[in-house]
């Protein structure tokens, strides 16, 4: 009787046994495949589908960089760095009120494509238009709201109609360096983009002024948008078609420099 009871016993004990060593064996073994598939999980291109379809823009990187392929490489960069970051490229148009209203005129109409090519989330734009000199302008910056905005791009047409008659080309060129170094202090990285004002009806003195404008941009390695090739030329009667009695551009005139501007921040 005892011998039979040692039997099941031992029996027992090593039925047990097997069990537990197996189920060890299987918790041993269950991990590996648990880390297995995290690893698969973290797939780069799993990654890259993420990021792409988490950005505030509806286009592909490629299609990012196709359409900036107009842009200086510096801006062109912006773009890039800011889609890879699911960041907003964050703009500021700065001018004379040959800019137009927020509703209409030339800023009004670059903005509108800019957000309709690069989405709305992807682009913020601002515009800024001033009536004044380029030295009024500095002197009430630093009171501006738009001064303490670390603005990624600032496309200035710096007074240079204005200042005409006014101020010496060389004042105004000073002026545009204390505008760059005012949104360098909120943003060091901040492109600035320069571009003439509107050209006007059988001038002398001011075209000379808007080429020592480009000089001026070349020499000191600032991006510069000569949109006035887009335009009749200064001695063209056909130019006062897209001016009015002030010499402002009108829809006409507005939606020529538009165009010019368009066709750079957006490659076809």
């Amino acid at each position: 009787m005892l011998n039979r009871v040692l039997a099941v016993l031992l029996t027992i004990i090593c039925i047990g046994s097997i069990v537990y060593g197996y189920l060890h064996w299987t918790d041993k073994i269950g991990s590996p495949t648990r880390s297995v598939s995290k690893v698969i999980e973290a797939d780069p291109s799993d990654n890259e589908k993420k990021i792409d379809s988490s950005t505030p823009s509806p286009l592909t990187l490629e299609e990012i960089q196709d359409k900036v392929s107009n842009l200086p490489s510096s801006v062109q960069g912006t773009f890039i760095s800011s889609y890879k970051e699911n960041q907003p490229v964050s703009i500021l148009f700065v001018g004379s009120a040959s800019m137009g209203t927020s509703e209409s005129g030339w800023g009004a109409l670059l903005r509108e494509k800019l957000q309709e090519v690069y989405g709305q989330e992807f682009v913020k734009i601002e515009l800024l238009p001033y009536i004044g000199t380029s030295e009024d302008f500095v002197s009430e910056l630093d009171s501006m709201e738009v001064a303490s905005k670390p603005y990624d791009i600032v496309l200035f047409e710096p007074f240079t109609l204005t200042d005409n008659g006014v101020y010496l080309v060389e004042e105004n060129h000073e002026n545009i360096m204390s505008v760059l170094e005012t949104f360098e202090e909120v943003n060091p990285d901040v492109k600035l983009i320069l571009q003439p004002p509107q050209p006007i009806f059988g001038a002398d003195i001011y075209p000379r002024q808007v080429e020592d404008l480009a000089k001026f941009a070349e020499e000191n390695s600032i991006p510069y948008v000569d949109h006035w090739t887009s335009w009749p030329d200064g001695e063209d009667e056909a130019l006062k078609e897209y001016l009015d009695e002030e010499s402002n551009p009108n829809e006409a005139g507005a939606e020529v420099w538009a165009e010019a501007l368009i066709g750079y921040f957006v490659a076809e």
